[in-house]
């Protein structure tokens, strides 16, 4: 194995690695993983739900970016 092999394996392995965490993390819909979780105060519950989206939509980014990686290593 080269090394360009060596370090698309290495991407990949870690890549491979988010994906599962990210799967992990969406096994649990939103809605259900804040029953636990629920503020009284509005504000402060909708802060927090707001930032929860925002870990999502990172999540989705990353997943994209290595769907996208995985695409163009396989072609």
């Amino acid at each position: 194995m080269n090394q360009s092999q060596y370090q698309d394996r290495q991407e990949m392995d870690q890549l491979e690695g988010d994906l599962k965490k990210i799967q992990k993390l969406v096994q649990v819909d939103l809605m259900t993983r804040r029953l636990d979780s629920h503020k009284e105060d509005p504000m402060e519950e909708l802060m927090e739900v707001y930032s929860e989206v925002k870990d999502i939509e990172n999540n989705l980014k990353r997943t994209i970016k290595i769907a996208f990686f995985m695409i163009e290593k396989h072609n």
